[in-house]
Protein backbone atom coordinates (compact mmCIF):
# COMPACT_ATOMS: atom_id res chain seq x y z
CA UNK A 1 0.00 0.00 0.00
CA UNK A 2 3.02 2.56 -0.66
CA UNK A 3 1.12 4.15 -3.12
CA UNK A 4 -2.29 4.00 -1.94
CA UNK A 5 -2.17 8.22 -0.65
CA UNK A 6 -1.17 9.01 -4.14
CA UNK A 7 -3.77 7.04 -5.83
CA UNK A 8 -6.39 8.20 -3.38
CA UNK A 9 -5.17 12.06 -3.69
CA UNK A 10 -5.31 12.05 -7.79
CA UNK A 11 -8.90 10.25 -7.79
CA UNK A 12 -10.08 12.85 -5.23
CA UNK A 13 -8.41 15.98 -7.58
CA UNK A 14 -9.85 14.56 -10.50
CA UNK A 15 -13.34 13.87 -9.45
CA UNK A 16 -12.87 17.41 -7.41
CA UNK A 17 -11.53 19.22 -11.00
CA UNK A 18 -14.66 17.89 -12.86
CA UNK A 19 -16.97 18.87 -10.03
CA UNK A 20 -15.59 22.48 -10.12
CA UNK A 21 -15.60 22.32 -13.88
CA UNK A 22 -19.24 21.99 -13.75
CA UNK A 23 -20.12 24.40 -10.88
CA UNK A 24 -18.68 27.04 -12.70
CA UNK A 25 -20.85 26.30 -16.06
CA UNK A 26 -18.41 25.14 -17.83
CA UNK A 27 -20.15 21.98 -19.10
CA UNK A 28 -19.00 20.49 -21.87
CA UNK A 29 -19.65 16.95 -21.53
CA UNK A 30 -23.09 16.05 -19.33
CA UNK A 31 -22.81 14.47 -15.83
CA UNK A 32 -25.99 12.90 -17.03
CA UNK A 33 -23.47 10.64 -19.64
CA UNK A 34 -19.73 10.71 -17.30
CA UNK A 35 -21.50 9.61 -13.98
CA UNK A 36 -21.18 5.76 -14.83
CA UNK A 37 -17.58 6.73 -15.16
CA UNK A 38 -17.02 7.38 -11.34
CA UNK A 39 -17.72 3.59 -10.59
CA UNK A 40 -15.99 2.24 -13.24
CA UNK A 41 -13.14 4.63 -12.28
CA UNK A 42 -13.09 3.14 -8.87
CA UNK A 43 -13.40 -0.21 -9.98
CA UNK A 44 -10.42 0.33 -11.69
CA UNK A 45 -8.57 1.79 -8.71
CA UNK A 46 -9.54 -1.59 -6.49
CA UNK A 47 -7.76 -3.94 -9.58
CA UNK A 48 -4.49 -1.60 -9.55
CA UNK A 49 -4.34 -2.16 -5.99
CA UNK A 50 -4.81 -5.77 -6.32
CA UNK A 51 -1.56 -5.75 -9.02
CA UNK A 52 0.43 -3.58 -6.68
CA UNK A 53 -0.28 -5.34 -3.97
CA UNK A 54 -0.11 -9.23 -4.46
CA UNK A 55 -1.68 -11.83 -2.42
CA UNK A 56 -4.36 -9.01 -1.41
CA UNK A 57 -7.15 -10.61 -2.96
CA UNK A 58 -9.72 -8.55 -1.65
CA UNK A 59 -9.57 -5.52 -3.78
CA UNK A 60 -10.86 -8.02 -7.04
CA UNK A 61 -14.47 -8.66 -5.49
CA UNK A 62 -15.13 -4.69 -5.54
CA UNK A 63 -13.09 -3.97 -8.42
CA UNK A 64 -15.21 -6.62 -10.70
CA UNK A 65 -18.21 -5.54 -9.46
CA UNK A 66 -17.71 -1.78 -10.33
CA UNK A 67 -16.42 -1.73 -13.43
CA UNK A 68 -19.16 -4.08 -14.75
CA UNK A 69 -22.03 -2.40 -13.36
CA UNK A 70 -20.17 1.14 -14.50
CA UNK A 71 -19.92 -0.87 -17.80
CA UNK A 72 -23.74 -1.69 -18.31
CA UNK A 73 -24.73 1.72 -16.88
CA UNK A 74 -23.00 3.31 -19.63
CA UNK A 75 -24.16 1.21 -22.33
CA UNK A 76 -27.72 1.71 -21.19
CA UNK A 77 -26.58 6.49 -20.61
CA UNK A 78 -25.39 6.56 -24.05
CA UNK A 79 -28.13 4.09 -25.43
CA UNK A 80 -31.26 3.90 -23.46
CA UNK A 81 -32.68 2.56 -20.03
CA UNK A 82 -35.01 0.15 -21.29
CA UNK A 83 -31.63 -1.82 -22.29
CA UNK A 84 -31.39 -2.36 -18.83
CA UNK A 85 -33.96 -5.28 -19.35
CA UNK A 86 -31.31 -7.07 -20.85
CA UNK A 87 -28.45 -6.13 -19.03
CA UNK A 88 -29.74 -6.54 -15.81
CA UNK A 89 -27.76 -9.98 -15.53
CA UNK A 90 -24.62 -8.00 -15.29
CA UNK A 91 -25.75 -7.56 -11.36
CA UNK A 92 -25.29 -11.30 -10.90
CA UNK A 93 -22.01 -11.94 -13.24
CA UNK A 94 -20.13 -9.07 -11.98
CA UNK A 95 -19.48 -10.97 -8.13
CA UNK A 96 -19.64 -14.37 -9.85
CA UNK A 97 -16.54 -12.94 -11.79
CA UNK A 98 -14.86 -11.63 -9.12
CA UNK A 99 -14.97 -14.83 -6.75
CA UNK A 100 -13.71 -16.92 -9.93
CA UNK A 101 -10.67 -14.50 -10.82
CA UNK A 102 -10.39 -14.25 -6.40
CA UNK A 103 -9.68 -18.04 -6.91
CA UNK A 104 -7.79 -18.04 -9.66
CA UNK A 105 -5.53 -15.26 -8.23
CA UNK A 106 -4.54 -17.93 -5.81
CA UNK A 107 -6.61 -17.32 -2.98
CA UNK A 108 -8.16 -20.80 -3.78
CA UNK A 109 -11.12 -20.90 -1.03
CA UNK A 110 -13.28 -23.53 -2.50
CA UNK A 111 -16.41 -21.42 -1.78
CA UNK A 112 -15.22 -18.72 -4.57
CA UNK A 113 -14.80 -21.52 -7.10
CA UNK A 114 -18.25 -22.88 -6.32
CA UNK A 115 -19.92 -19.26 -5.88
CA UNK A 116 -18.36 -18.10 -8.97
CA UNK A 117 -19.50 -20.67 -11.05
CA UNK A 118 -23.04 -20.64 -9.41
CA UNK A 119 -23.03 -16.79 -10.04
CA UNK A 120 -21.92 -16.93 -13.61
CA UNK A 121 -24.04 -19.77 -14.48
CA UNK A 122 -27.03 -18.17 -13.18
CA UNK A 123 -26.24 -14.86 -15.21
CA UNK A 124 -25.65 -16.34 -18.59
CA UNK A 125 -28.98 -18.63 -18.12
CA UNK A 126 -30.83 -15.17 -17.93
CA UNK A 127 -28.64 -13.74 -20.76
CA UNK A 128 -30.08 -16.54 -22.69
CA UNK A 129 -33.75 -16.17 -21.25
CA UNK A 130 -34.16 -12.48 -22.09
CA UNK A 131 -31.85 -12.45 -25.34
CA UNK A 132 -34.85 -14.94 -26.90
CA UNK A 133 -32.82 -18.13 -27.16
CA UNK A 134 -34.16 -19.83 -24.41
CA UNK A 135 -33.87 -22.80 -26.23
CA UNK A 136 -30.16 -22.80 -25.76
CA UNK A 137 -29.64 -22.87 -22.43
CA UNK A 138 -30.98 -26.34 -21.37
CA UNK A 139 -28.28 -27.61 -23.41
CA UNK A 140 -25.73 -25.35 -21.64
CA UNK A 141 -26.92 -27.27 -18.55
CA UNK A 142 -26.62 -30.25 -20.26
CA UNK A 143 -23.11 -29.35 -21.21
CA UNK A 144 -22.05 -28.07 -17.79
CA UNK A 145 -23.38 -31.04 -16.25
CA UNK A 146 -21.37 -32.83 -18.51
CA UNK A 147 -18.25 -30.58 -17.02
CA UNK A 148 -18.52 -31.49 -13.91
CA UNK A 149 -18.99 -34.98 -14.11
CA UNK A 150 -15.68 -34.95 -16.14
CA UNK A 151 -13.77 -33.15 -13.46
CA UNK A 152 -15.09 -35.68 -10.97
CA UNK A 153 -13.71 -38.55 -13.23
CA UNK A 154 -10.81 -37.05 -13.31
CA UNK A 155 -9.98 -35.93 -9.86
CA UNK A 156 -11.28 -39.56 -8.66
CA UNK A 157 -8.33 -40.38 -11.76
CA UNK A 158 -6.05 -38.25 -9.79
CA UNK A 159 -6.78 -39.27 -6.24
CA UNK A 160 -6.45 -42.84 -7.84
CA UNK A 161 -3.15 -42.19 -9.45
CA UNK A 162 -1.92 -40.81 -6.08
CA UNK A 163 -2.87 -43.84 -3.75
CA UNK A 164 -1.47 -45.99 -6.30
CA UNK A 165 2.22 -44.00 -6.45
CA UNK A 166 2.54 -44.03 -2.78
CA UNK A 167 1.47 -48.15 -2.73
CA UNK A 168 4.43 -48.31 -5.21
CA UNK A 169 6.72 -46.28 -3.32
CA UNK A 170 5.72 -47.59 0.01
CA UNK A 171 6.22 -51.11 -1.61
CA UNK A 172 9.84 -49.66 -2.22
CA UNK A 173 10.65 -48.66 0.79
CA UNK A 174 9.39 -51.52 2.28
CA UNK A 175 11.65 -53.82 -0.17
CA UNK A 176 14.37 -51.25 0.83
CA UNK A 177 14.39 -51.66 4.59
CA UNK A 178 13.85 -55.57 3.71
CA UNK A 179 17.00 -55.54 2.68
Amino acid sequence: MKHLNLVIGICLLIFGAVLLVINLGVNPISLKILWPGFPILIGVLFLSFYFTEKGKTGFIMPGVILVFVGAASFVCTLTSWDNMRYLWPVFILSPGLGFLWAYLAGSREQFQLIWGIVLTLISVIFFFVRSGLEILWPVIVILIGLIFIFLHVARRGETSAEAAISQATGEENQAAADD
